[in-house]
């Protein structure tokens, strides 16, 4: 059955009630490679979790509709994901440009927006 909505597994509950929180698109994993492998892992996330509600309500803010349906967390799913970007900022000295949720999603969609 084809849907035009995003399923938003765990958000039956609130966020303070434990559905999963993570810095979702704002986690991202580096991995440095060299001639036998990887050679360095580092994280990269602002270390604060937001849930996908968090975010969903958030675009919503900046006038973006993101239809979505309501389900279960799913099995196996943790109750929340938080990059620790400890061993970025020792390693490579990065620090995140942008640390609230509006900043990231407003400097997010303008990008697109302007790179299609």
């Amino acid at each position: 059955m084809a849907t035009d909505s995003s399923t938003l597994a765990g958000m039956l509950a609130s966020r303070s009630a434990g559905s999963p929180a993570g810095t979702s698109a704002h986690i991202v994993r580096r991995l440095l490679i060299g001639p036998r492998g990887v050679i360095l892992a580092l994280n990269l996330g602002i270390g604060r979790g937001y849930s996908v509600r968090d975010i969903v309500d958030a675009l919503g803010s900046l006038g973006l509709t993101v239809p979505t349906i309501d389900a279960p967390r799913r099995a196996g799913d943790p109750a929340i994901l938080v990059a620790d970007a400890a061993k970025a900022r020792a390693v490579l000295k990065w620090k995140p440009r942008y640390d609230r949720l509006d900043e990231l999603l407003r400097t997010a969609v303008a990008w697109h927006r302007a790179n299609g």
